[in-house]
């Protein structure tokens, strides 16, 4: 089965906010990924959703419990599903 969602620059900006996620990039490393969410405009599978998030842990200063999955998880949550084929 293969889902794709569609995720926005400005989810992915509020899910940052609110979590305190990204806030030991530069600006330019931000606007970098930013791209990266804006491809194909914003439609992505769980895949390139991960590797977001991934963007976004190497990003980030370090606590307790966060974890790429933790991270892909709100975005995942923030996104809406698009399609899912069988």
């Amino acid at each position: 089965m293969k889902v794709t969602y569609k995720i926005s620059y400005d989810m992915v900006r509020t899910v940052c906010i609110e979590n305190d996620f990204y806030n030991a990039g530069t600006n330019a490393e931000y606007e970098k990924m930013f791209s990266k969410v804006s491809a194909n405009n914003g439609v992505k599978t769980a895949e390139e959703i991960f590797e977001i998030a991934e963007d976004i842990y190497f990003h980030t200063s370090k606590y307790d419990n966060l974890s790429t999955e933790l991270i892909a998880a709100c975005l995942l949550q923030a996104a809406y599903v698009l399609s899912v084929e069988r």
